[in-house]
């Protein structure tokens, strides 16, 4: 449901709304119009659950279909109602720390996730409550957040008593901005595996024939982990399965209640495999150096493009934080939304490939049906739509095709596996052209 990019655009509407000497509404008018929205955003969600989930019985058919773009228009309209309050109202600059800035952005999420749980469970016929449906979304997506949050409130407040928070705003600022939150992130990447497996109440996978199979499987496939995790979902049903941690020492593997139980050994291997692919091939990292370049691409033509627009008809009369605003959000949008996308789901395809190596163990066909298999299931117990488009994955439809393609002919594989190194090759140099650039920008 939540995923990246809500968060991120909230983060950058909170970001660029607050910049120093915006005015903000009267304290006790904005406490109204707060209270006035989140009461109707609720009568909204709780009305179109309603409606869904008489919908998903009528016509199941449809219901995945309708499901999927009310959430997407639900995030959308409570995007668009935050961006009203921290650029109309000022709401951003009110709230001088970023935990309370995004308050009235994850309080209207809440209430979408509660009254979702209606819809869910009809759809899926999984045992969710509204409230273990609401805890499952916040630890999965509002929890990684919560962690990170006071890190940059702690460096909010040392901005203002130190002075420095006008020239954060400046063009040096924004360089340091940038390096700044890349540290955070590699940071966040090494050390919140350790922090999220206990937080999600994960637990050491018992030693059995179980464990010892998913044990010999990593070692197998040339991963080192730190330990092998049972991930107890408490009120509803869920499917998945991760590895976390860019260090050996820092790796989990971690597996639902539900998948070991219901999955046959050949199926959890390729989930294993799946997932283990995303280290053997250091898919993190390349992750991390897509920000690092799209950062650094966006530094350097934000300013430019805001110019450009300024100079538009019609647009000088746009309030100049709209303005950046608009020109961050479009720039994030084509970073994420489009060449991550591309990116990611690139890397989502070699670690299927990965995922029916180690199901095969030898055994070429044998293990891509494996993945096959498992791919089906995820979607026929969780009740998700085979057909419904990931940005981030292929949808399970067109990624079981793939794998049926590679068990027919071996090069498609072998060729798929030169892409992504290519794309790799390629991305480092781009980083290194645009370091090289925004260094003599600064000259």
């Amino acid at each position: 449901m939540a995923g990246l990019l809500p968060l991120l655009i909230a983060l950058t509407i909170v970001e660029t709304a607050a910049h120093p000497g915006r005015a903000a509404a009267d304290p006790r008018s904005l406490a109204v119009w707060l209270v006035l929205m989140t009461g109707l955003w609720w009568l909204t969600c709780e009305t179109a659950a309603r409606v869904l989930a008489v919908r998903t019985v009528a016509s199941e058919g449809r219901a995945h279909r309708l499901l999927m773009r009310w959430d997407l228009l639900a995030q959308a309209v409570v995007l668009g109602a935050f961006a009203w309050l921290c650029y109309g109202l000022g709401w951003s600059r009110l709230s001088i720390y970023y935990s309370l800035a995004l308050a009235p952005w994850a309080v209207m999420q809440c209430l979408h996730w509660w009254c979702l749980a209606l819809p869910v469970r009809t759809l899926t016929g999984a045992p969710w409550t509204r409230w273990s449906f609401l805890v499952h979304q916040m630890r999965f997506a509002l929890l990684p957040l919560a962690i990170a949050l006071p890190v940059l409130d702690v460096s909010a407040l040392i901005a203002k008593r130190t002075g420095l928070e006008t020239w954060l705003f400046s063009h040096f600022g924004d360089l340091v901005n940038v390096g700044g939150a890349l540290l955070l992130a590699l940071g966040l990447v090494c050390l919140l595996p350790w922090v999220l497996v206990r937080l999600w109440g994960a637990k050491p996978l018992p030693a059995g024939p179980a464990h010892d199979e998913l044990a010999e499987a990593c070692a197998r496939a040339g991963v080192s982990v730190a330990g092998i995790m049972r991930w107890p979902i408490h009120g509803g049903r869920v499917y998945n399965a991760m590895v976390m941690g860019v260090l050996p020492r820092l790796r989990y593997v971690l597996f639902t209640d539900d998948l070991l139980r219901d999955f046959p050994r050949e199926e959890r291997l390729a989930v294993l495999g799946h997932e283990l692919g995303h280290a053997r091939y250091r898919h993190l990292w390349i992750y991390l150096l897509f920000a690092l370049a799209t950062a650094i691409a966006s530094w350097l033509v934000r300013t430019p493009l805001d110019q450009l627009l300024a100079g538009l008809p019609g647009v000088k009369q746009v309030d100049a934080d709209l303005r950046s605003g608009l020109v961050a959000l479009v720039l994030l949008a084509i970073q994420w939304r489009v060449l991550f996308g591309w990116l990611s789901r690139l890397c989502e395809r070699q670690a299927d490939l990965a995922g029916a190596e180690l199901a095969g163990a030898g055994d070429r066909p044998g293990g891509a049906l494996a993945m096959q298999r498992a791919l089906s299931d995820v979607a026929r117990l969780a009740g998700v739509d085979p057909r419904a488009p990931s940005w981030r994955h292929h949808s399970i439809a067109e990624r079981i095709a793939f794998l049926a393609a590679v068990a027919d002919d071996h090069g498609i594989a072998i060729s798929h596996h030169q892409q992504v190194r290519l794309t790799v090759l390629l991305l480092a140099a781009i980083t290194l052209g645009l370091m090289a650039g925004a260094t003599l920008h600064q000259l």
